[in-house]
């Protein structure tokens, strides 16, 4: 949608040299930067939907426009002289890494493809970006405490959390295949290695996690069979819609309400995100309205999504 916007906003629409897909005010889009950002968008989604050819030409200009859009934002940090410290990037980066133990970050970065060095890169960019964010809507930072404590009362069934459970499963098309698989897990050998191969689910290569879920959340299946198992207890194998699959619980929370103390820096962030997306969609439309952007179209339409189809040799007898 924002691509077909700045065509019909007049941005003319050109060849561009062999190496980029597009150009923005004279600045490249590489093309490995595109199917890159491409590859890892489509990663994320069921490959099933990633092949319907309208879902991946809207998926493929959504991606185009996003980066187009971060060239516009990082062509304005750069007018207005906001720069980032070699000390703001190392915190940024270390802040990031936290959210992971070393094994899963190593493992995401292997999952999307890409370098360590350009994953700093990008987070770079991002932290440019939010720079420019807080310069050009300053107001929206200053969010006070009273604020934050009356968003809190008068939403109170939003900090309401029903009962949950965590999960790993595995899916397989083969009775035997699922049979053997379970064997396995019953000898003692690692779920979550098993689920990456041989889950043909797209959440197998997180090792068939599936996160935390409630009640009602996905089909009937999941909620008969993971909410009566406990926490580490794995399922026998259960024939779906789906195929044949096996389940482990890894964690279960009690329903719950998350207390002011907990919730106020979730508040706190909303309520900033809220504040200056008005103002910040306004200023990228004017940077859109600006600018000179000229997409290589005929290549955009020969490109393909990429994604895993992913089988197992079990699976195919």
């Amino acid at each position: 949608m924002r691509l077909r916007l700045l065509i019909l906003v007049a941005i003319a629409i050109a060849a561009c040299s062999g190496s980029s897909i597009a150009t923005v005010n004279g600045d490249k889009i590489p093309l490995n930067d595109y199917m890159t950002r491409l590859r890892i968008t489509a990663s994320v989604s069921d490959p099933v939907w990633a092949q319907q050819p309208e879902r991946a030409k809207a998926l493929k200009e959504q991606v185009l426009g996003g980066m187009i859009d971060e060239r516009l934002l990082l062509q304005e940090a750069k007018r207005l002289g906001i720069t980032a410290s070699d000390e703001e990037l190392a915190e940024e980066y270390a802040r990031f890494k936290s959210q992971y133990t070393e094994e899963n970050f190593q493992q995401m970065l292997k999952e999307q493809q890409v370098s360590y060095d350009d994953w700093k890169d990008q987070r770079r960019r991002n932290y440019l970006i939010d720079k420019l964010r807080n310069t050009v809507v300053p107001d929206a930072t200053k969010i006070t405490e009273a604020e934050i404590k009356s968003f809190y009362d008068q939403n109170a069934s939003e900090f309401k959390r029903p009962e949950e459970v965590r999960a790993r499963q595995i899916l397989v098309k083969s009775k035997d295949t699922a049979q053997m698989i379970h064997d396995k897990i019953l000898e003692g050998e690692n779920f979550a290695a098993l689920a990456q191969q041989y889950s043909i689910s797209p959440d197998a290569k997180s090792g068939g996690d599936i996160g935390y879920f409630s009640r009602g959340s996905f089909p009937p299946i999941f909620d008969r069979i993971c909410f009566g198992l406990p926490v580490g207890g794995v399922s026998d194998v259960v024939k779906s819609e789906f195929g044949y699959q096996i389940f482990k619980v890894t964690d279960h929370r009690a329903a719950r309400t998350i207390p002011y103390a907990e919730a106020k820096k979730m508040i706190k962030r909303s309520l900033q995100q809220a504040g200056g997306q008005k103002e910040f969609e306004a200023l990228i439309t004017q940077l859109r309205l600006k600018a000179t952007v000229n997409v290589d179209a005929k290549k955009l339409a020969t490109i393909e999504v990429p994604y895993e189809a992913k089988t197992t040799e079990s699976d195919s007898h």
